[in-house]
């Protein structure tokens, strides 16, 4: 019967990727910053890319002089890696493109590098003003071209932590806290510039039409 059957298991010893003595020589032992930004959980498309692009980036450890790459811990933003449609800046203008969203990771993620006073190498700024952060807090992103990057300083690895709610991203950086310093972030207007004013052919208008687009 059954219950008298005999099942030889073949136990394989798997050796840890990392021993308790590396592990710890890490330093990886608290919250050393974190930057919260909020979306609208009613745009569903825009934040499925949300939560892909963060999951890309849960448990992405940064050795000491390690430069890591937004495009290439992520990878892809295309709809055959599961992103999906919704609007992009292109140009200065809003247009529905695949993978939007993804930037206010990587703005997220800016902010924490910010916070935690690492060497920023590489970061562009949007086109157009976001409503997640301050003005001059964000960082765009578009594959393969436009990347956001930054260089761990620290004598101690970094762990990217993500957390994705209902409507909150949530980007932290664990490692060894420094007692002694603290960085605040502070947004200043200094200048406005107004846009010029341009005129533009359009050939599907009738003679002597025109119409104002922006």
């Amino acid at each position: 019967s059954l219950s008298h059957r005999v099942v030889e298991v073949a136990l394989i010893d798997v050796p840890p990727a990392l021993t308790t003595a590396q592990a710890e020589s890490m330093g990886i032992t608290a919250k050393v910053a974190s930057y919260v930004t909020e979306f609208d959980p009613d745009d569903v498309d825009r934040s499925h890319n949300i939560l892909l692009a963060a999951q890309a980036l849960q448990n992405v450890l940064v050795a000491p002089g390690e430069t890591f790459s937004f495009n290439k811990t992520t990878g892809p933003r295309s709809a055959r890696y599961g992103y999906r449609p919704a609007p992009v800046i292109i140009d200065g203008e809003l247009l529905p493109g695949i993978g939007g969203g993804v930037c206010q990771v990587s703005t997220t993620l800016y902010n924490v590098v910010l916070l935690a006073d690492l060497a920023v190498t590489n970061r562009v700024a949007r086109s157009l003003p976001v409503t997640y952060v301050p003005l001059g807090q964000d960082a765009t992103v578009a594959y393969d071209y436009i990347d956001f990057q930054f260089t761990n300083t620290r004598s101690h690895h970094l762990l990217i932590d993500t957390n994705v709610t209902d409507n909150q991203l949530e980007i932290a950086f664990y490692g060894t806290p420094t007692d002694n310093h603290r960085v605040q972030l502070q947004s200043r207007l200094v200048g406005l510039i107004e846009p010029e004013t341009r005129t533009v052919e359009d050939p599907t208008l009738p003679p002597g039409a025109w119409k104002e687009v922006d």
